[in-house]
């Protein structure tokens, strides 16, 4: 009986042992896990700040990308206009012109009739 109480007591003695081993194993994996928590806590925070942060520059580049839309479609409406009055002012050249090629034709028929007319002039007051 004194060998069995002597082996019960270094089990015992062993298992208290164990305890305090897995006692402190515990509390620094729970060390950790406050570590761990801690960090997360701090990378939530940083996530949440990029998220914001990011939200912001999506809104800024929408409503930078919509000003752009405006100038370009304004820009483009100005292009139309322009090419419009371009246009037109090629077409009134063009009319200028052939009214211009009009005029000079109808300047040198009657120069050719003036010229026709002096000679008859002269033919019927030269001398005999």
């Amino acid at each position: 009986a004194k060998g069995r109480i002597a082996t019960l007591e270094v089990d015992h003695e062993t298992l208290v042992a164990d305890h305090r081993g897995l006692k402190g194993r515990i509390t620094h994996m729970e060390q950790i896990v406050l570590e761990l928590e801690q960090v997360a806590a701090k990378l939530r925070i940083e996530a949440s700040e990029k998220v914001k942060d990011v939200r912001e520059r999506v809104w800024q580049l929408t409503s930078e990308n919509a000003n752009l839309q405006e100038t370009c479609d304004a820009l483009r409406r100005e292009g139309v206009r322009l090419t419009e009055g371009l246009e037109a002012q090629q077409r009134e050249r063009e009319w200028e012109m052939a009214r211009s090629d009009d005029l000079m034709t109808r300047s040198n028929d009657l120069e050719a009739q003036l010229s026709e007319a002096h000679s008859l002039l002269l033919l019927q007051h030269a001398p005999p």
